[in-house]
């Protein structure tokens, strides 16, 4: 009886939402820049997401701050190393306050309803 409870809670629909949001953020943003043009990080500190990238512009990149879903320009620069520099810094200030971070090597927007990616 007691896992039919458990598992009732995952079955209302503000819940799903609570869960699916920080994946849809993440994916929002990853699924709009191509792979070769951004490396990408995301940081969790408890439910919540950031994600930092970098952007390839005409002749320079950008270095990207996502924060409750809204993109921050946080520096741009004229080669990718410096824009790596840039983001290491602001990652270095979230791990400080316990924020863990990983690099996202690639990304894919999957189908809530399926499950196919």
């Amino acid at each position: 009886m007691r896992g039919s409870e458990n598992s009732k809670k995952f079955q209302k629909p503000g819940l799903r939402l609570l869960i699916a949001l920080p994946v849809f953020v993440f994916l929002a943003f990853a699924s709009s820049a191509h792979a070769d043009d951004a490396a990408y990080s995301l940081c969790k500190l408890d439910k919540e997401v950031r994600t930092l990238r970098i952007q390839k512009e005409e002749g320079k990149c950008l270095a990207i701050y996502n924060k409750y879903g809204k993109d921050q320009n946080v520096g741009e620069a004229q080669n990718h190393s410096s824009c790596e520099d840039i983001l290491g810094r602001v990652k270095t200030t979230l791990e400080g306050a316990g924020w863990k971070c990983r690099a996202v090597q690639s990304s894919g927007v999957s189908d809530l309803t399926s499950g196919v990616q």
